[in-house]
């Protein structure tokens, strides 16, 4: 009988030591798939950084070429309402002239020709009076 027993032993020790094994076995591949997911998730996240960084890059691009564009338009429009300011001034400039120069000549003319200025004024003001006389 302690032949037997010393067999049964033996097999107890012998399974044992197999899943001992199994078990030694089992950790280091949860441990190898462990530091696999750790390397993967490192990648994922060297590559998220990345990308960040280069969406980053081209917001910043993206922003410096605004500012450029609205600068270059400012300053366009600011060429433009300058010129418009100039061409507005100068147009005033010589109707303001020309109202003078009429206003002398007419000045002038009546001086020079007093009885036909008042015959053409009053032919005037009849036509004006006939005219507003018919709209009514």
């Amino acid at each position: 009988m302690a032949d037997v027993k010393d067999r049964m032993k033996g097999q107890i020790d012998n399974v044992a030591e197999r899943a001992k094994q199994a078990t030694d076995q089992g950790a280091r591949g949860a441990q190898q798939a462990k530091d696999q997911a750790s390397n993967v998730m490192s990648s994922a996240v060297e590559a998220a950084k990345g990308v960040a960084q280069s969406v980053a890059e081209v917001a910043g691009d993206a922003t410096d070429r605004v500012k450029e564009w609205t600068s270059a338009a400012g300053e366009k429009a600011h060429q433009a309402s300058d010129a418009v300011r100039d061409v507005a001034v100068d147009a005033y400039n010589r109707t303001t002239d020309m109202a003078q120069d009429a206003g002398e000549e007419l000045t002038r003319m009546v001086r020079r020709y007093p009885v036909a200025a008042v015959a053409i004024g009053f032919g005037v003001g009849f036509l004006l009076g006939h005219a507003a006389r018919k709209v009514l």
